[in-house]
């Protein structure tokens, strides 16, 4: 895994947060709530939201739908966002985190309207298959069927199907960065860019590197990693 880097330097930063990040992480962190390693799978999904996120956004400045597209035989839920004016938008295709498990469309959508707003792109929020119930790789095929609806489709909802590109954090990471991977063999379609916000990129091990040194203290913990393996 790797260790965080300050670009500036070159140097590890220790583990010390800017004083944005650390907000975000104590707000996260609800003393009068019990860890999510700690709930049932269903108390963490309808109670967890990235609210914490201080971004400034107005819902004027938005279209928001949901909808709903075939996926491998079954309908897969969207939420698409788009800017208000002319288009055609670039299109963000963004996969939520939540270790595979848990989080929704509901829990980022605070995210996603910041980035429609602020990048004045068309962001179509997938609301993917969850483990334990539908196991990997049903949320990744999920994920990719989109992307892939997204250049087929994308101008139906002013969007410009020549400029695709991924997003996603933690999980959602590196659904993104699998997808990425999946479509450099794509006969016809390329992304434009894609967008890892701390992803997952190896849990192949839940030790060494970044696993160890960052276990604890930074909401996305060592134990709530293991809780969701065990589910």
């Amino acid at each position: 895994m790797m260790q965080a880097i300050d670009k500036r330097t070159g140097e590890d930063f220790g583990g010390e947060l800017c004083p944005q990040a650390q907000r975000i992480v104590n707000a996260l962190e609800d003393p009068n709530a019990p860890p999510v390693d700690e709930m049932d799978i269903q108390s963490a999904r309808t109670g967890h939201a990235l609210e914490a996120y201080d971004l400034p956004c107005s819902a004027a400045s938005l279209q928001v739908e949901d909808r709903h597209i075939e996926s491998q035989g079954r309908q897969v839920r969207i939420r698409t966002y788009t800017p208000k004016g002319e288009g055609n938008f670039p299109i963000l295709a963004f996969a939520h985190g939540g270790c595979w498990t848990f989080c929704s469309l509901d829990s980022h959508d605070k995210l996603c309207r910041y980035y429609a707003e602020h990048a004045h792109c068309l962001v179509v929020s997938v609301d993917y298959a969850l483990a334990p119930e539908q196991p990997f790789p049903q949320g990744l095929n999920d994920f990719y069927d989109t992307v892939i609806w997204c250049f087929e489709h994308g101008e139906e909802l002013r969007g410009d199907a020549t400029r695709v590109a991924v997003a996603g954090d933690s999980a959602g990471g590196n659904l993104a960065a699998a997808v990425a991977q999946r479509l450099q063999t794509h006969a016809t379609f390329r992304l434009c860019q894609q967008i890892l916000i701390y992803p997952i990129c190896d849990a192949s091990s839940e030790e060494g590197g970044s696993m160890d040194r960052y276990a604890q203290g930074y909401f996305f913990t060592r134990d709530i990693l293991e809780w969701t393996s065990s589910l």
